[in-house]
């Protein structure tokens, strides 16, 4: 696995000097317990992260936008990247080199129309670094101001399924099966034929879902060795029932894009303690679509 762009690397470092807050969040990171949940083909880390607790809890309220210039912290540094999106260091990270690429404009966050800026900005960040999108409805805190995030892809168990070596093809296009969550799954050279393959797998889960608004998802996309990897992710729910439960019995997590991926963002110790492989099983049949959506999705995309 390759390691992170030194140009990231290096604009990460010099906010831990220059903001102090932000190195704080990082030490505290330092800390943070981890455990694996190990299932049938494959694992979870289950993570110990309280700062994080304001992201997983969040009512989506669009005063004011923490995303937006003028509400930035006067020692957050941006870096412009192409002509739309600043790179923002994630003021309660995840992993270390936890990114946030927020638009320069305060617009919606909606994938339609930008799957080419999806699998651009991926390559542009180099190998080593996965980016991903939340929908509104999946996982973002922010879901009024376009955003990715982008973190270290050898953080995300994902990237050690190697299941899709099999494939002799460059180009796959494909239903990957998985005991706790299953997904879609491309790669290839042809930027161009990945960016209409995006589309159309959006374009069919909107019509299965029947949903007005963008179906609820969470996307990966990686570039490596000159290969673009994409996990599409499509979801039933926001939150688990358990996010709800009375206490005995709730686990308070808001799966995103980096659970999809394998990592489970806990900000309760009891929670932490009480995640098991059942425990997880569950939570991921309440927010992902069941096998026959999956089923519908493929039939209705022709593209498998």
């Amino acid at each position: 696995m390759k390691g992170i762009n030194p140009i990231l690397a290096e604009f990460f470092d010099r906010q831990r000097r220059t903001w102090s807050e932000f190195n704080g969040a990082c030490q505290a990171l330092g800390g943070a317990q981890s455990k694996r949940i190990e299932f049938e083909g494959g694992y979870f880390l289950v993570q110990l992260n309280p700062q994080r607790r304001v992201n997983v809890e969040v009512t989506p309220d669009d005063t004011p936008c923490l995303l937006c210039e003028e509400n930035l912290p006067l020692e957050q540094e941006r870096m412009p990247l192409g002509e739309s999106l600043y790179l923002l260091c994630n003021p309660r990270p995840i992993f270390p080199y936890h990114f946030t690429l927020a638009s320069r404009q305060h617009e919606k966050q909606a994938i339609e129309g930008r799957e080419k800026l999806l699998l651009d900005v991926a390559k542009e960040l180099g190998p080593g670094v996965a980016l991903f999108y939340n929908g509104p409805h999946s996982g973002a805190s922010i879901p009024f101001h376009f955003h990715f995030q982008a973190v270290p892809f050898s953080n995300l168990p994902i990237h050690e399924d190697r299941r899709w070596l099999k494939w002799a093809d460059l180009s796959v296009v494909a239903l990957v099966n998985h005991q706790i969550r299953s997904y879609f799954f491309l790669r290839g050279t042809d930027r161009d034929a990945l960016i209409e393959n995006v589309r159309r797998f959006m374009m069919a889960w909107k019509k299965v879902s029947a949903s007005e608004d963008e179906p609820m998802v969470n996307i990966i996309v990686a570039f490596e060795d000159g290969l673009w990897l994409v996990y599409i992710f499509p979801r039933r729910g926001h939150r688990p029932k358990r996010f709800f439960a009375s206490e005995g019995e709730k686990i308070i997590v808001t799966p995103g894009a980096v659970e999809m991926g394998g990592v489970i963002v806990t900000v309760r110790e009891r929670d932490f303690l009480a995640l098991n492989e059942r425990i997880l099983q569950e939570i991921m049949s309440d927010v992902c679509v069941a096998p026959e959506v999956l089923d519908d999705i493929v039939r209705q995309c022709k593209c498998l």
